[in-house]
């Protein structure tokens, strides 16, 4: 079918029924509720960042051209959330879930000449444990054809052989005729990764009336295959003919084979590797939960350079843009569907719609996810509260299962099963703190010598074809042995035992790897990765109070600018062969910190500190796979320390200057690392991602700007509100900084800069032409660049 894509020239009314906002002009994606004010008194609190509730109404003039008399379909990629679509008067359809696309056949609604479109959504908290963002927040497409068609999202295509000289790519479709019953022509090329012509065919088929499901079998010579180090994508374009009627489709995908077991691992094209995974929630920070394309391809970019080989989309299938990236950049995904089933967490979450609606969400995440490479395996849900078989979980989750393999057999399904499943419900009674963070990293599921945990999840396990552990490693090793046969994933892991966890993972051939939780920070779960100095925190599981934004759990901050914990993460992957030097502040120089697991040491590449802090004592600390690390102080030893974990640790006194790591293995220096003390702020040094964007109505250009002294060093302890003003061939998409903890709110055009710097998206405009973007701040030379539009 022929797809237009109608994501630009929108209006967008606040509020629902009569008691709406003046409409405004909006382009999509867009999230309504990313620039409403936060509150703490918000619905929805800190598991949502404390983001407004609101609906919405978006409406669309829709062009059908005279004479037109064929078919229509409606794309929406994804609406949050409870949405209904109109055409004209007409309710069309009603969608719940706002994370699963929605294909709607408009062609009995629509006439030639000027047709409106109308959109509702309608977020209402408490619905989610993490920041949703409200709207069409993904993009939207029309599909038109005529009376003969092949239907929207029935293609499939797998490549059951695969040889060094050829491959089998098998087609499975379904050609809809409204027309009389007969012969139809049928014309397949495949195009290799160059767009040269690999593979051409054509058949005569006959047609009946109706649906017509299709198999062919299309060999491929030589065939480049699918790999991360080598994404390589072909083309399928499809082609149908009969009775004056014709209609095509361009379907991407790749050659591969993906094969997992409990003694081999997993193996991607014959060569055994471990997941080094994070998981990831939806939003894009300071554009909200808008699914830009270019937002979803930086995101991951970022991730890749991160050293992540894969994702999981939790809790919820992504969206389209950013399977198709990781398609082309090569990035292995786990997308999921639920956090709840029949049993829900938050008053108003979806397991008010499971039971009328889990069946056409569950498909549209397969249909949406099956012709990508990238997708190796579906989550069927996230720590669902009847997995232990109350509620009749067991029943449900066999239901879910051989639903998914229905709609596509190639590829292993698992859920991400709770700890707490079987755990008595006083186990935690009396325990101090420190005791039940300790017992949260390291459980095993066994209480008073009985194993609760394999007594409450094997049924539901059987369903599986790998079992999704989170915060499980402790048993890695007796499930080994145990389970002979179980194939085993981390489907997440606490950031803080990055080392415990990689080691039960690389011991055991039977756990194909793991997603640490999580490797983005993201909006909502407020605070839950925060630091406490000296002090326990007042307890496990609760959010931090307004204004905490964000979870601060993420390898990656807000602006997807890497943390400290991300550069030993790599150490400890054997990804990262240098040393990576960090410091406490000297105020913490002699305290203990705390957190519950989620969390990570609070250090900075920054050597400087006023003079009341000279001669005083300083904590640093290296992390390098070495034997030992020795500091020094303006070219003096200060300290050496054997490492640890990939960790060495010293305490010296500060002085102003510079202070160097030098990394030894055997008496040889392997590395060393430098920081130096920045004088006082003056500069706004400008890093954009792009200087060249399609004038395209959608792309982005991402700019980091850092505040520096006038040697270009960045100044990490003095901040400052950065006001950013464009001009010319676009928008100013988003401003944000990596702060978890600001009371600002998106969409103001002006940030607090975080440790030393902010991020700004600049969205291009439909006309060719120059992007100038000016950031300011009292007391800082201004900065500016300009964005080309092509």
């Amino acid at each position: 079918m022929r797809k237009t894509a109608l994501n630009l020239g929108w209006t967008r009314a606040l509020g629902s029924g009569w008691r709406k906002d003046p409409a405004v002009p909006v382009d999509l994606p867009d999230d309504y509720i990313s620039t409403l004010p936060r509150r703490a008194e918000n619905p929805g609190a800190g598991s949502v960042g404390y983001f407004a509730s609101q609906d919405a109404e978006y409406r669309k003039t829709l062009r059908i051209p005279e004479n037109f008399d064929g078919t229509v379909f409606l794309y929406l990629d994804g609406v949050y959330e409870k949405s209904e679509i109109y055409a004209g008067s007409d309710l069309v359809f009603y969608h719940p879930y706002g994370y699963t696309p929605a294909l709607i056949e408009l062609s009995e609604y629509v006439r030639p000449g000027d047709n409106e479109l109308r959109v509702t959504a309608s977020c209402r908290h408490p619905a989610s444990r993490w920041y949703t963002g409200g709207g069409i927040f993904r993009e939207v497409q029309l599909y038109t054809a005529g009376k003969v068609f092949i239907r929207p999202l029935e293609s499939f295509i797998t490549t059951p052989d695969i040889f060094r000289d050829k491959a089998v790519v098998h087609l499975e479709t379904v050609v809809e005729n409204r027309t009389e019953a007969g012969e139809a022509s049928v014309s397949m090329m495949v195009l290799d990764p160059l767009g040269t012509l690999s593979t051409e065919l054509s058949q005569q088929i006959f047609l009946r009336e109706g649906e017509n499901r299709l198999s062919f079998d299309i060999p491929v010579s030589e065939p480049q295959l699918w790999d991360l180090s080598d994404p390589a994508l072909y083309r399928l374009l499809l082609h149908v003919e009969m009775n004056g009627e014709e209609d095509e489709e361009e379907i991407p995908f790749g050659i591969r084979r993906i094969e997992i077991d409990s003694r081999n691992g997993l193996r991607l094209n014959g060569k055994t590797m471990k997941l080094r995974g994070g998981c990831i929630h939806h939003d894009n920070a300071f554009l909200g939960s808008a699914a830009f394309p270019r937002a979803e391809e930086r995101k991951i970019e970022k991730l890749l350079e991160a050293g992540f080989n894969a994702i999981r989309t939790a809790h919820n299938p992504p969206s389209s843009a950013l399977l198709s990236a990781c398609d082309r950049l090569g990035m292995l995904v786990l997308t999921e569907s639920f956090d709840c089933w029949r049993v829900g967490k938050t008053p108003m979450d979806y397991h008010r719609e499971f039971e009328k609606w889990w069946e056409y969400d569950t498909s549209a995440m397969v249909k949406q996810a099956r012709n990508h490479p990238s997708v190796f395996c579906y989550s069927i849900g996230n720590e669902i509260m009847e997995f232990d078989g109350t509620s009749n979980g067991v029943h449900w989750g066999k239901v879910q299962a051989e639903f998914v393999r229905s709609l596509d057999p190639t590829r292993p399904v698992t859920s991400g099963i709770n700890m707490a499943c079987g755990r008595p419900a006083d186990h935690f009674k009396g325990m101090g703190y420190q005791e039940m963070a300790y017992e949260m990293a390291h459980s095993t599921g066994v209480y008073n010598g009985v194993d609760r945990w394999d007594e409450a999840t094997k049924g539901n396990i059987a369903n599986l074809d790998i079992a999704g552990y989170n915060y499980m490693y402790s048993r890695y090793d007796a499930d080994r042995e145990k389970y002979p046969d179980r194939v085993i994933m981390g489907t997440e892991t606490m950031p803080f035992y990055v080392y415990e966890n990689t080691q039960a993972v690389d011991r055991n051939s039977s756990v194909i790897g793991d997603f640490v939780w999580v490797a983005m920070d993201y909006m909502g779960e407020a605070g839950m990765g925060n630091v406490f100095w000296g002090k326990e925190p007042p307890s496990l599981f609760g959010f931090e109070g307004f204004p905490w934004l964000s979870c601060l759990q993420g390898d990656l901050d807000l602006t997807a600018h890497r943390r400290p914990v991300n550069y030993y993460r790599n150490i400890v992957w054997g990804q990262d062969a240098g040393i990576h030097l960090f410091v406490r502040h000297p105020k913490h120089a002699h305290e203990q910190f705390y957190g519950n697991g989620w969390h990570w040491e609070e250090v900075l590449p920054d050597w400087t500190y006023g003079p009341e802090w000279i001669g005083k004592d300083i904590a640093v600390v290296a992390y390098a796979d070495c034997d030992l690390v020795k500091f020094y102080v303006n070219g003096e030893e200060k300290a050496e320390a054997v490492t640890e974990r990939f960790m060495a640790r010293a305490v010296i006194p500060y002085e102003p200057g510079f202070i160097e790591a030098v990394s030894f293995r055997d008496g040889a220096e392997t590395g060393r690392d430098r920081i130096e003390s920045a004088g006082e702020p003056s500069e706004i040094r400008l890093l954009p991602d792009r200087l060249e964007i399609a004038a395209d109505g959608m792309d982005l250009s991402f700019i980091r700007a850092e505040i520096t002294d006038r040697e270009g060093r960045i100044v990490y302890g003095k901040d400052f509100p950065i006001h950013v003003t464009v001009n010319g061939a676009g928008t100013l998409a988003g401003l944000g900084s990596g702060y978890p903890k600001t009371p600002e709110n998106y969409g103001t055009g002006e940030r607090n800069s975080f440790h030393g710097s902010v991020t700004a998206a600049v969205r291009a405009g439909r006309e060719t032409g120059e992007i100038t973007v000016l950031f300011t701040a009292e007391g800082l030379k201004e900065a500016s660049c300009i964005i080309r539009t092509v």
